[in-house]
């Protein structure tokens, strides 16, 4: 899972932004256009309550600026010469990690 190979850059001295890259590179290539259109609709579904005048801003959050954002870590190939803030980046690891396992708990009620 894409949190365990961010995780594993902890025992980096500095975590550059390219290490990071790298496996999002990785990940990003299993990702399939049916991956897409299927977590697309998923969320779709998920707003299907949601009033009407807030849907499309909705879609360009969620569906633009987040998945099609795949789209552009597979072709991006610069060098970024800067590293993170380690702390910082492990914390929000950590963070998202957990509701991710908050979710899967959920989801199995």
């Amino acid at each position: 899972m894409l949190f365990e190979y961010l995780k594993s850059l902890e025992t980096n001295d500095e975590i550059s932004k390219n290490d990071i890259l790298k496996i999002l590179k990785k990940w990003a290539e299993n990702v399939s256009v049916f991956d897409i259109m299927n977590s697309t609709s998923k969320f779709r579904e998920s707003c299907k309550y949601v009033k009407e005048e807030y849907k499309g801003h909705f879609d360009d959050i969620y569906v633009k600026n987040f998945y099609m954002r795949i789209k552009d870590i597979k072709k991006d190939n610069k060098d970024y010469k800067d590293n993170i803030n380690k702390k910082t980046f492990l914390k929000a690891i950590d963070y998202f990690k957990k509701q991710d396992d908050q979710r899967k708990v959920e989801n199995k009620k």
